[in-house]
């Protein structure tokens, strides 16, 4: 059979093989190595098509030819760690090629990386910034294809009782579950990104909080309770009919308003007082970001320099101080000396270092990118951070506000939706995205209606957009007001919109506003 790659192509196979048969992970006995190999040798040979369980099973794993894959499941847990190891490999190593095997397949696909534009690095600053784009860029891309294996790094989480840092509550899960159901709960679980979930009889390690499933009598009804460990108490509980993964998304909606940011058990651990100091700088970060002051910075920051000085390595510092460290560029607030994205890019990239699965990690990344004005390497991000967590409200809208940013309204506006099924509440940065979103479209009255929902904060661009807001529909005095608390925060408004890397025409619909509202000023002035 005529192989379907040229001589170059399969040298230049061999010798990545070869370049991963030299590290730890790929020795070449192990079985990691002797699958890869023989899938790689069967799809360049052209027989890619003849890859099935069996054969890998009998050939690789020394099965009897009596080997049945649907009641021994070797096959399909030695490839799930095949693509774990191949993703970790390439998240921290940078190779020309790139061997991948989509999930529900054996046959494996190689990809070239991009290169460098040598081009660009002639000249220093702009040389400089495109490789930390590119790198940043192949850390997302590296990693795209271990999102369907949150729900396998719970388990390896909870086998390891060092991985368990408290930064978070943990959250044990056990209950009258098949196999089947209960790896739906802890894949839904496992992505969100403010509790560390295990599995009851995969870890032994204490937990602050259990999530416990019990058929009823007739067994046809399944409640699902929330207990505090410690004191036993029932946090929350609700009880789900026959089919209750079909339920009208109730059985979801319950894990979701259970376990995303601020939702039950992050409020009743918060109220117990007893989290550690990681959680309380990640508490401080959250605070910040919902009433932006100088002095909220200042302790948000301190806070995560203080314990991350002090030996602390955990992703979830690291995560928010590039937030915070985003923040001192598009602010311009209390920004150390040098530059705040270049600081901001390592701290998202340290964050990743440590734990590649979370997606608060890569939702870090976006957004320093977003502010670099690097938007394709920026939207892989924000798409990796959702598929790790596609049940998180707040992860949802904030990839969305920066989509608006760049002028992709429609898909924004559509997964604002998503955010606001997955966390109903008021959430200022996603209304405020909403309000640009509308403004971008030209809906000036739907903008107004969502203006309110931003009074109270004291961000310049919140103040803006309640100004623009309350001069729409007349209410010119109080527009004023806040057109008067933006101007003493921002002299440029239009730089305000410009450093954050808003689209042009998104610019020039908001600096109309503005225009509106210096106009009222003025003829208030003369009377």
């Amino acid at each position: 059979m005529k192989t379907p790659f040229s001589d170059e192509q399969i040298a230049a196979i061999k010798e990545h093989l070869a370049v991963l048969r030299s590290t730890k992970e790929f020795a070449e006995r192990s079985r990691k190595y002797r699958i890869l190999e023989y899938l790689v040798a069967a799809e360049t040979e052209g027989n890619g098509d003849r890859l099935k369980a069996y054969a890998i099973g009998v050939d690789v794993l020394d099965r009897r030819t009596d080997f049945d894959p649907s009641e021994d499941s070797i096959v399909r847990v030695e490839m799930a760690r095949l693509r774990t190891a191949l993703s970790i490999f390439y998240h921290t190593h940078q190779t020309g090629l790139r061997i991948e095997i989509p999930k529900g397949t054996y046959r494996p696909e190689f990809n070239e990386i991009c290169t460098l534009d040598e081009s660009a690095s002639n000249k220093d600053e702009r040389g400089r910034w495109h490789r930390l784009c590119m790198r940043a860029y192949l850390v997302c891309s590296a990693v795209l294809i271990v999102g369907s294996f949150a729900f396998l790094l719970s388990h390896f989480r909870s086998m390891d009782a060092q991985r368990v840092v408290p930064d978070r509550p943990v959250v044990r899960v056990s209950g009258d579950f098949t196999s089947e159901e209960m790896s739906h709960v802890l894949e839904t679980l496992s992505g969100f990104k403010n509790i560390y979930t295990v599995l009851d009889k995969y870890s032994s390690d204490t937990s602050d909080y259990r999530v416990v499933f019990l058929m009823g009598d007739n067994g046809t009804t399944l409640q699902g309770k929330v207990i505090h460990s410690l004191s036993g108490q029932v946090v929350s509980s609700a009880v789900f009919g026959p089919d209750h993964h079909d339920n009208d998304g109730d059985f979801e909606n319950w894990l979701s308003g259970v376990a995303q940011v601020n939702g039950l058990i992050e409020k009743d651990y918060m109220r117990r007082g007893t989290f550690s100091p990681v959680f309380r700088c990640r508490y401080l970060s959250e605070t910040y970001f919902g009433h932006q002051t100088d002095a909220a910075h200042l302790e948000a920051r301190d806070c995560l320099l203080d314990q991350i000085n002090s030996g602390a390595r955990s992703a979830t510092l690291f995560a928010n101080l590039a937030l915070i460290y985003r923040e001192e560029h598009s602010d311009k607030r209390n920004a150390m000396q040098g530059d705040p994205l270049y600081r901001a890019m390592e701290a998202a990239r340290t964050a990743i270092d440590i734990d590649p699965f979370d997606a608060s990690n890569h939702y870090a990344l976006m957004t320093v990118l977003f502010a670099m004005g690097s938007v394709p390497e920026a939207i892989n991000a924000g798409k990796l951070a959702v598929k790790l967590a596609p049940l998180d409200g707040s992860i949802l809208g904030g990839f969305a506000s920066r989509l608006v940013t760049v002028g992709r309204y429609e898909e924004a506006l559509e997964m604002f939706d998503r955010s606001m099924n997955q966390n109903p509440g008021q959430l200022h940065w996603r209304n405020y995205g909403v309000f640009l979103a509308q403004i971008g479209i030209g809906n000036r009255a739907r903008a107004a209606e969502i203006s309110p929902t931003l009074e109270g904060a004291d961000n310049p661009l919140l103040l803006a957009a309640t100004a623009i807001g309350m001069n729409i529909v007349g209410r010119s005095e109080e527009a004023q007001v806040r057109y008067e608390q933006l101007l003493a925060q921002e002299s440029d408004v239009r730089d305000m919109y410009e450093r954050r890397k808003y689209d042009t025409d998104l610019v020039s619909a908001l600096m109309t506003e503005i225009q509106r509202l210096e106009d009222t000023r003025l003829s208030l002035q003369r009377q």
